[in-house]
């Protein structure tokens, strides 16, 4: 969807990078074999941080979203993932 620019870039966030090693692996060999380019499989981030894992989502939304969730949690950057889930309740709250 990303290629046909149906939807803008987004992360994808995996977690638990001991489980998805071998996704990793795989993904390398394909690059090496030119199935993909690097810019196409630089979307994935593995992680085992929950913390780095709602950082990475927050950090990839559009601005108008992230002031509004600001707006409603009161706080630059989300500490917990209780401060991303209360932000994003409240905005569905007003929608």
């Amino acid at each position: 969807m990303i290629q046909c620019r149906k939807i803008e870039p987004l992360p994808v966030v995996l977690m638990g990078g001991k489980f998805w090693d071998g996704l990793r692996q795989w993904g390398q060999s394909m690059m090496k074999e030119g199935v993909f380019a690097r810019d196409e499989i630089g979307l994935g981030y593995v992680t085992d941080s929950p913390k780095e894992a709602v950082d990475l989502v927050v950090r990839s939304l559009p601005a108008i979203v992230k002031a509004r969730l600001q707006k409603l949690v009161g706080i630059n950057r989300f500490t917990s993932m209780a401060d991303a889930v209360e932000a994003f309740q409240k905005l569905n709250q007003e929608s």
